[in-house]
């Protein structure tokens, strides 16, 4: 949450003046899962506890920016699911948790049962990690004005220390009326020397609508790392639409920005593929080419399968908040 809204340029500079603008005080902001996702994309964040020890009542005012990127672990994949209960709870089963956004208001927590129901739609204010379900967990066991009808409610994991709820668990019944944006994440670990080229150094949603066929690229210089070559070993997109398919071709010095596929092909074969949800996607390639500081590297994504497709971009979002 600090470096969402007190971001720090990233290590090659790709995202200089990028930011976050919070309207109130950073943690009273808010945020969702979908934000978070795009955020972690940037290798932002997951931080060791004896680099940046979570405190739940006593957060940092003022962090050193080398520790935006002193990270332990990186985002690979961000499954961006639907709040259909099936879908959910099989993403529960296949990443062992899923993260959702909703609206926490006391006056409906039950805390002698840690049992919490918002009844109305009203929005979100809040993000917690869900990670399992009970669908016997009795309606009794909620306050009589959160108008819960059917026994049944997910197992959430809080932020505010095992001092809040039942040791920091609570009971979200399923009949809560603002769940939303269920997200899915899939967490690697970083290996020294890594670096990531991007460009967004924004967490908010933004992209554009092409149609199937349509070819979208960026293109870097090569830096960093000493001087010494480096090898090309995955690339990543975000997409708003599942099941779509993806061609990746590679290319090193296009004599042309405006023709990215004019320049040596670093592939064999373009490397194709099919998504499942929509969401962020790493895609790990079978060649690994090695470039040398200052090469451009152009990667050139084709998308089809829909006849539109969301494609996530860089641009300038306002959530209004």
């Amino acid at each position: 949450a600090y470096f969402y809204y007190n971001r720090a340029t990233d290590p090659l500079n790709n995202t200089d003046g990028d930011k976050n603008i919070a309207s109130d005080y950073y943690l009273n902001n808010g945020g969702d899962p979908g934000s978070a996702a795009l955020e972690l994309a940037g290798w932002t964040g997951i931080a060791d506890e004896t680099v940046a020890p979570y405190l739940p009542y006593d957060q940092p005012e003022d962090l050193d920016e080398e520790k935006a990127d002193d990270v332990a672990f990186t985002l690979e994949n961000a499954k961006f699911l639907s709040t259909d209960r099936a879908e959910m709870k099989q993403a529960i089963l296949d990443n062992g948790s899923i993260t959702i956004g909703y609206l926490h208001d006391d006056t409906y927590m039950n805390y002698n049962t840690a049992a919490y129901c918002y009844p109305e739609e009203v929005g979100t204010n809040h993000a917690v990690n869900v990670i399992g379900w009970d669908d016997d967990y009795s309606a009794a066991n909620f306050l009589p004005e959160s108008n819960v009808t059917e026994n049944g409610a997910w197992i959430v994991k809080n932020s505010w220390s095992n001092q809040w709820g039942d040791e920091g668990y609570f009971y979200l019944s399923y009949e809560d009326a603002n769940i939303s944006s269920p997200c899915a994440f899939d967490i690697g670990k970083k290996k020294n020397g890594e670096y990531k080229y991007y460009y967004d150094g924004s967490g908010l949603p933004a992209y554009i609508t092409v149609s199937s066929g349509t070819s979208v690229c960026n293109t870097y210089e090569i830096q960093g790392n000493n001087d010494a070559n480096q090898q090309l070993d995955k690339i990543q997109f975000v997409t708003y639409t599942p099941e779509i398919n993806y061609k990746v071709e590679i290319y090193k010095n296009p004599e042309n920005a405006r023709n990215p596929e004019g320049g040596f092909a670093l592939l064999t074969e373009p490397l194709e593929g099919t998504t499942g949800n929509a969401g962020l996607y790493t895609v790990e390639l079978d060649e690994k080419p090695v470039l040398s500081v200052g090469d451009q590297l152009s990667v050139v994504i084709t998308f089809s399968g829909e006849e539109e497709i969301g494609v996530g971009i860089e641009k300038g979002a306002d959530t209004g908040a």
